[in-house]
């Protein structure tokens, strides 16, 4: 099995859903400037990684339990959030997702809602032991420039299409990574 692929491009395809959440809000951000931009990315980091360190912790406390099936597991867990991600972005319609991120009262909940899928395929990869060493900078970084990008493009140009395709292409991949580990 490939760790690495895990390590490493798991979270950046994660991201996507932090990508699509910054377009919707970044239609909404008028007029565009830094500072506001700059604190609803670090909400979203802050409760994407939270949400990663408790998800790596319950994934390797119970890898020794599951012993020889935790890459079963830790596969179908993934595969399962991948396929809900992909199911997601085909429900929702372009105009449902456009909220103004950059009031707290919204922000808030809606980041520590899109942290949920992140723990829990953060338990599938604690399942693998992956290092928490290379995974949380990756996805430190992936949500810092998804973020800023979405929010970017959101306002000046407003394609909520393209936050839409975003996650489903993100789910897509996953699932593919996960179907094709089997495979090789």
């Amino acid at each position: 099995m490939n760790i690495s692929i895990f390590t490493y491009l798991i979270p950046v395809l994660l991201s996507l859903d932090v990508f699509f959440l910054s377009i919707s809000g970044g239609v909404t951000l008028r007029p565009y400037n830094w500072i506001s931009t700059l604190k609803i990315s670090l909400a979203f980091i802050f409760s994407q990684l939270l949400a990663a360190i408790i998800g790596l912790f319950f994934g390797e406390m119970i890898q020794p339990l599951l012993k020889e099936y935790s890459l079963w597991a830790s596969s179908l867990l993934i595969g399962f959030f991948a396929f809900k991600m992909i199911q997601e972005a085909i429900k929702i319609k372009n105009t449902d997702r456009t909220f103004l991120l950059e009031d707290n009262q919204i922000l808030w909940p809606i980041a520590l809602a899109s942290s949920l899928s992140t723990m829990v395929f953060f338990v599938g990869l604690g399942l693998l032991n992956v290092d928490y060493h290379q995974v949380l900078p990756v996805l430190f970084f992936s949500i810092l420039f998804f973020s800023q990008i979405g929010l970017f493009i959101g306002s000046h140009y407003q394609p909520l299409r393209l936050g839409r395709s975003s996650k489903l292409v993100g789910g897509i991949i996953i699932l593919a990574i996960v179907i094709l580990n089997y495979l090789l």
